[in-house]
């Protein structure tokens, strides 16, 4: 009987080895596995203690996805807008806002030239018709043309 006893024990003793094993590498990988969970968890996501969902990976590059494309149609409206911008600035034949501008600008120079010419005439006229006839005490350097203002 004392064989038996001597077995059992020797059994017990493999059993204590083993199980004493299993605790050392379970405390040793522990921390490991808190951070195959939380990284578990944030690939899908989750919901907080005080109700705020957070979004998993996937669900954040989805919408960085529709945030990627809202942008680029906002560039793509931007860039249109600009072309059309810079289009208005050459000369297209009348329809660009170059073409207005200088029409314009053309119109401005010969209103100018007609109101020139309108001035003179205005001015020789005054002189001709305003003008006083001279007395004979009047100094002779005396000028009665009338006063503009130029």
């Amino acid at each position: 009987m004392p064989e038996d006893v001597h077995i059992s024990s020797g059994l017990l003793v493999a059993i204590l080895v083993v199980l004493w094993g299993l605790f050392w590498t379970a405390r040793k990988a522990w921390p490991g596995v808190v951070a195959l969970v939380d990284f578990v968890r944030s690939w899908n996501g989750y919901t907080k203690a005080d109700g705020t969902r957070v979004p998993g990976v996937l669900e954040s590059l989805e919408d960085l996805g529709e945030a990627t494309r809202a942008a680029a149609k906002a560039a793509g409206a931007a860039e249109s807008k600009a072309e059309d911008a810079l289009h208005q600035l050459r000369p297209n034949g009348g329809e660009s806002l170059w073409d207005k501008v200088k029409e314009m600008a053309e119109g401005q120079q010969a209103m100018a030239a007609e109101v020139t010419q309108l001035r003179g005439s205005l001015e020789q006229h005054i002189k001709d018709s305003a003008r006083a006839p001279r007395r004979n005490d009047d100094p002779p350097e005396a000028d009665f043309s009338p006063i503009t203002h130029g």
